[in-house]
C-alpha cells in the first residue's frame, strides 16, 4: 500500500485553510494534489485536529496490519486442514508441500516451514534407479499375490539378488502392493445377569473326573452339585 508524502499535521493545516475560506482548487495546487484529494481528506479528517488524525492514521494502520495476519493465519489453516491430521512421513510431507504450492499458490518458504520440511530436502532429487527391481517385484507379486516384502526378499536373495530389505520394502509400498490384513469377525456374547437361587434342585453343576486304582483299573466319576446346598451326588 503507497504511503502518501502528506503527514497528518500538513493535511490538518490544508483543511484549516479551506475552513477559513479559501477555494479548494487553491489549496490543492498549493499542496501538489487535485481537489478530489483534497475533499477526501477532509472526508477522512474533517473536524480533527492534529493529535487526533494522528491516532486515526495509526488505528488505521494498526488494522491493516491485523487483516493481514489474519489472510495468513486463514491461509495456514485451510493448508493445514487440506492435509491429514496425523503429520504423514517425510516423503509424504514433500508430496504434501508440492500439492499446497500449486493449490494454494503459496511461497516454497512459507510451505515448508508450515509442513517441517527443509527447502533442500524438498527440492532433493534422488539418482537411484530402481527400474530392475521394481519389475522383478511386479512380476513376483502377480505370481504370489499372498506373499509380503519379507517373503519376496527372500526369493529375490534365492535369485543372488543383493539388496536391502528396507529397500523392497519401500518400493513395494510405491508400487502399492501391500497385502491387506484379513481380521477375524469376534462373536459377541452377550452377558446375562445370574439367576438368584432360591430352592435346592434350581441349577446343577457337573464335572468328569478319572483317576487309577492300586489295581490299575481305570475309573471316571461324574459329579452332580446342587450349586444351592452344595450336596453331590456321585456315578460310576
Amino acid at each position: 500500500m503507497s504511503r502518501s508524502k502528506h503527514t497528518e499535521a500538513a493535511i490538518i493545516a490544508a483543511l484549516k485553510q479551506v475552513e477559513a475560506g479559501r477555494k479548494v482548487e487553491d489549496v490543492a495546487r498549493e499542496q501538489g494534489v487535485s481537489k478530489h484529494t483534497v475533499y477526501a481528506w477532509k472526508a477522512k479528517y474533517g473536524g480533527m485536529d492534529v493529535s487526533e488524525a494522528e491516532e486515526v492514521k495509526h488505528l488505521r494502520d494498526e488494522n491493516a496490519r491485523l487483516k493481514k495476519f489474519v489472510a495468513d493465519l486463514s491461509l495456514d489453516k485451510d493448508m493445514l486442514q487440506s492435509v491429514i491430521k496425523k503429520l504423514p512421513r517425510l516423503v509424504a510431507r514433500r508430496a504434501e508441500v508440492r500439492r499446497l504450492l500449486e493449490e494454494f499458490r503459496a511461497s516454497e518458504r512459507r510451505v515448508c516451514g508450515l509442513m517441517d520440511v527443509p527447502r533442500i530436502t524438498y527440492r532433493y532429487q534422488s539418482c537411484r534407479d530402481d527400474g530392475e527391481l521394481r519389475e522383478r517385484l511386479l512380476e513376483l507379486a502377480r505370481e504370489r499375490p499372498r506373499f509380503g516384502y519379507r517373503r519376496l526378499h527372500i526369493l529375490l536373495q534365492r535369485e543372488a539378488v543383493t539388496v536391502n530389505h528396507k529397500k523392497v520394502q519401500r518400493v513395494y509400498r510405491e508400487l502399492g502392493l501391500t497385502v491387506k490384513r484379513t481380521r477375524r469377525k469376534r462373536l459377541e456374547r452377550l452377558l446375562r445377569p445370574r439367576p438368584v437361587l432360591t430352592a435346592p434342585g434350581q441349577e446343577w453343576s457337573i464335572d468328569f473326573a478319572s483317576d487309577v486304582t492300586a489295581g490299575s483299573q481305570r475309573i471316571r466319576v461324574l459329579s452332580a452339585i446342587d450349586s444351592l446346598p452344595s450336596r453331590a451326588w456321585p456315578w460310576k
